[in-house]
């Protein structure tokens, strides 16, 4: 560097030389390891190639390594990093791979963040239930509402919210003669009400019907029933044979009148009748089945 002049201020700039290339803060096994038992230590040994090192990984740092997941640092060198299968990742782990597997090399491995704490566990209970299920051949005979064919608990509490729905569903078949039947459901000794079909949910003779009657909370002490049903007309071999392999002529779906006055914070009873308008004249039920569906 020279001097301009009398001043002395210099006449040009050296060039400052590159500084040192720093460490990587990750790095790569350059062997196989066997995943230790949860709670126990292995040695991972790493490329130390390059910026490429293991003296990054401090003592306690959490690590994440390529195909085997979270592990906390024991201790490490430039070639190798110790390190613990903790048991706050037993489950994330073992997703990756089970105790006792081998991760092949070549895997990546680099800091990651500390598991924060578990959130407490949801008190939602939206969803469905089946509530029973029930598959026995049931065959009626009796042309009087005197004794329910079949009855329900619903648990309490399982309606709780407006919209909550418990739902029937019925497959059942009668004889193909001039016989009437007809169906009736009752909850807690009160009789659900259609409004084309007072007293009773369907009235009708020799068919198949299948039935779903949604019971919806449409009030605090307040259930609404919604009727979906299909039927088709049945030959005697039908009804032998307990199988229905016709066409479904007539499909309805229809709101009935609210039940008021009810408890749903308490066991509510849900009773089926099956009646025939001739004795001995049958019906066949083969299937019942009572879900809840929460909103």
């Amino acid at each position: 560097m020279s001097n301009c002049g009398n001043c002395g201020c210099p006449t040009g700039i050296s060039t400052p030389s590159n500084g040192v290339d720093g460490l990587n803060s990750f790095t790569r096994t350059t062997a196989d390891f066997v995943v230790p038992a949860v709670g126990s230590n292995v040695t991972i040994t790493v490329s130390s190639l390059g910026q490429l090192t293991g003296k990054w990984a401090a003592t306690g740092q959490t690590i994440f390594i390529e195909g085997a997941g979270h592990y906390i640092v024991v201790s490490s060198t430039d070639t190798t990093i110790t390190a613990t299968n903790p048991a706050t990742y037993t489950t994330e782990n073992a997703a990756l791979a089970a105790v006792g597997s081998t991760v092949t090399l070549g895997k990546d491995v680099s800091p990651s963040g500390v598991k924060g704490i578990d959130g407490a566990n949801g008190s939602g209970t939206n969803g469905t239930t089946v509530l029973e299920v029930d598959l026995t051949e049931y065959e009626e005979d009796q042309n009087s509402f005197s004794a329910p064919s079949k009855t329900f608990t619903i648990p309490a509490d399982t309606w709780e919210t407006e919209d909550d729905i418990v739902e029937l569903e019925m497959m059942l078949i009668s004889e193909p003669s001039d016989t009437i039947y007809q169906i009736r459901v009752d909850l807690d000794g009160n009789i659900i009400n259609m409004t084309d079909a007072p007293n009773v949910i369907a009235s009708l003779g020799g068919r198949y019907y299948h039935v779903k009657l949604q019971l919806v909370l449409s009030g605090a002490d307040e259930v609404t029933p919604v009727l979906k049903s299909s039927q088709g007309i049945v030959t005697a071999s039908d009804y032998s044979n307990n199988v229905f392999a016709g066409q479904l002529s007539q499909v309805y779906e229809r709101v009935g009148d609210p039940t008021t006055g009810l408890d749903p914070s308490t066991d509510l009873d849900l009773e089926v009748y099956l009646v025939s308008s001739v004795t001995n004249e049958n019906i066949k039920l083969f299937y019942y089945k009572l879900t809840s569906m929460k909103k």
